[in-house]
């Protein structure tokens, strides 16, 4: 039985990604923040269904790296979800400092947890539309970033990262711990981590 772990499980994505991969016939991992227990009303119904069985949430968070490699290495997930942010625009400008370290750095924290575990586990990032920011449309893969929020550029650097473990292992300067090329793939194309897991007319296929 495939295992896949799913960062903002809680979410309106985490949650329809959820129902489908149960659907699937995986066995669900979710990380949750404990602040976020009373916004858990869009995955209530996953633990009273016929799948109940197939889902578990993790206490975590995206700034706590120990803690994110204790989860993969414990869950040993085949696939990882990672939609967790900041994501409120407008908060964003508020709270430029927290969107940065949640939404940015959280992806690196997480990135490295992955490759610390030895986990080998396929990445799916949800990037977003807010990255292109004042690129003139039509806007494609090839069309530069240029964000105009601070939740934008921690997306844009989210996604740059992502970029950078997929295509450059870490010289041992960087860490004393061999990288695991054969045994970690990450999503192979732009528009693989461009696309999003929203609810549609027809079921979501995650892209890996």
């Amino acid at each position: 039985m495939p295992t896949a772990l799913i960062t903002g499980i809680s979410g309106q994505d985490g949650s329809y990604l959820a129902e489908l991969l149960l659907a699937k016939g995986y066995r669900v991992h979710g990380l949750v923040r404990r602040s976020s227990e009373i916004a858990r009303h869009r995955i209530d119904h996953l633990h009273h269904g016929d799948d109940s069985d197939r889902i578990e949430l993790h206490y975590g968070d995206l700034d706590d790296p120990l803690g994110l490699v204790r989860i993969i290495t414990e869950v040993e997930p085949d696939e990882i979800y990672h939609l967790a942010a900041q994501s409120h625009v407008a908060v964003s400008f508020e709270l430029p400092d927290y969107t940065g370290s949640v939404t940015g750095l959280g992806t690196m924290r997480l990135l490295e947890a992955i490759r610390v575990s030895g986990v080998p586990a396929r990445f799916y990032q949800a990037s977003s539309s807010e990255m292109f920011g004042s690129a003139p449309p039509p806007q494609n893969e090839l069309t530069p970033f240029q964000p105009r929020s601070p939740y934008a550029v921690a997306k844009v650097y989210r996604f740059w990262a992502t970029v950078n473990y997929r295509t450059t292992p870490p010289t041992t300067s960087f860490s004393p711990l061999v990288w695991p090329t054969a045994s970690v793939t990450f999503a192979s194309s732009p528009s693989a981590m461009l696309a999003s897991t929203t609810r549609s007319t027809s079921s979501p296929t995650p892209a890996l």
